[in-house]
């Protein structure tokens, strides 16, 4: 992906739903994952995120085309993640998903979708943050390590790493 055009990030909209669904569905089939989502399903899920007031859903387009999206919200939401984690985090923005086109990788978009919904998040009161990741997941542990100081509090399954801090 040339850098020098133009990465517009922003709410999603209705229109973005669709792309983001296929997006999703293409990120999520590859490794380390190889997962198969229902259509229906996440677009149903994706939509009532985009619409709710307590979720925070961004799409970055580039060159008008879908190439990105980050979903968030309040950690309690994300019960299997809130019961692992102190009491210390249990008051964050949840990073629920970060994902990037395969073309579109490595080129910083993951970082600026980052940087944009925590700054919703803090816009939005919440102080720290908490995402959780594969172990296969190198780049996201990076991002959130040690681009923005965030400490791994705790593991599931042997296979996933959560990682918490300030914002």
């Amino acid at each position: 992906m040339n850098n020098q055009n133009h990465l517009d990030i922003h709410s999603v909209q209705s229109t973005d739903i669709d792309s983001l669904v296929a997006l999703y569905r293409a990120c999520f089939a590859e490794p380390p994952w190889f997962e198969e989502y229902d259509a229906t399903t996440l677009r149903d899920k994706f939509a009532a995120h985009a619409h709710s007031a307590d979720s925070h859903f961004l799409a970055a387009h580039h060159n008008g085309v879908v190439v990105g999206g980050c979903l968030g919200y309040h950690v309690r939401e994300q019960q299997d993640v809130y019961a692992l984690i102190n009491p210390e985090w249990r008051d964050a923005f949840y990073l629920s998903e970060v994902f990037v086109s395969r073309g579109a990788r490595l080129s910083g978009i993951a970082n600026q979708l980052m940087d944009a919904i925590f700054a919703t998040a803090l816009d939005h009161h919440f102080t720290t943050a908490v995402v959780r990741t594969s172990i296969d997941q190198p780049i996201i542990q990076h991002l959130c390590v040690d681009k923005r100081g965030m400490q791994i509090v705790a593991e599931q399954s042997g296979r996933r790493i959560i990682m918490a801090g300030k914002l």
